[in-house]
């Protein structure tokens, strides 16, 4: 059931990103992803 509400959530906050904000949020996650793994070195 955790598992249930944790999807529903992260569903719910990336269809409020995408409509309200245009992927802002989720833009800038992909962004500090990937200057993590470039710094790792991945």
């Amino acid at each position: 059931m955790r598992y249930v509400i944790g999807i529903c959530l992260v569903t719910g906050f990336l269809i409020w990103d995408g409509y309200s904000n245009n992927g802002h949020y989720l833009d800038l996650a992909f962004r500090q992803l990937r200057y993590v793994l470039n710094w790792i070195g991945v």
